[in-house]
């Protein structure tokens, strides 16, 4: 079967609910399904940025999420 799942974090992010999606679709691979990730390209503590597609431990990760700069900077002044 074909899953995607989708989350705002997903390692080698280090946000918790990235972290218990990997445990998920690994079980899920283990199992004999495909999965995708539709995830951001921002980490948690927004200091870093993620390829926009790549295949980690079966796991294709893809982001579709990107905050623009100054939507970044207008919340955090908010």
């Amino acid at each position: 079967m074909r899953i995607v799942l989708v989350n705002q974090f997903y390692p080698p992010d280090v946000a918790p609910t990235g972290n218990m999606l990997q445990d998920l679709a690994r079980t899920l691979i283990a199992r004999g399904h495909q999965v995708q990730i539709v995830c951001s390209n921002r980490a948690y503590n927004d200091n870093v940025t993620f390829p926009l597609s790549e295949i980690r431990d079966g796991v294709i990760r893809t982001t579709a999420f990107q905050r623009p700069y100054k939507y970044t900077a207008y919340c955090r002044a908010a």
